[in-house]
């Protein structure tokens, strides 16, 4: 009987040895690396009044000349992850981000990207177009014809009698 309690003890202290290790393991991984720090950050202004970005790694910005709509532009700036958006104010020789840099960086640009859509939209819509005229058929109009979204076998408001 001692030997089994002996095994037990020994058993229940590596388990609780081995949950203490994995529990300070875990928290470790969980807070190593939080923070990604820049060195000598240089502004990317965007235009129209758009926030200012930093490079994570030195890369230059090159925006494309118009979205289409305010989808386009945050695909644009999810796909570029080489960006974080700079702190307010003067730009210190170094800045910490946190590792959700990217996130805050594409909903930062939520408000900018609609008005860069938008913009694009009125630019576009200058060119006006003649929707072409539509004409009623005699020919479906006196054969009775089905027209429009009803439903088939005479249930839609033109159908046969």
């Amino acid at each position: 009987m001692i030997r089994v309690t002996a095994k037990i003890k020994i058993a229940a202290g590596l388990a609780a040895g081995a949950l203490t290790l994995g529990g300070a393991g875990a928290y470790a991984a969980a807070n190593a690396h939080n923070t990604i720090t820049v060195e000598n950050p240089a502004p990317i202004s965007l235009p129209n009044g758009g926030p200012t970005l930093i490079s994570v790694d030195n890369k230059t910005l090159t925006l494309p000349s118009s979205f289409a709509n305010q989808g386009e532009c945050i695909s644009f700036f999810a796909k570029n992850r080489d960006f974080a958006l700079a702190p307010q104010g003067t730009l210190p020789s170094s800045v910490k981000l946190s590792k959700n840099f990217h996130g805050k960086l594409v909903s930062g640009l939520h408000d900018w990207c609609k008005a860069q859509a938008a913009a694009a939209t009125k630019s576009d819509s200058t060119k006006t177009e003649t929707p072409d005229a539509e004409t009623p058929d005699a020919a479906d109009s006196i054969s009775g014809a089905s027209h429009g979204h009803g439903h088939a076998y005479g249930r839609s408001k033109h159908s046969a009698s």
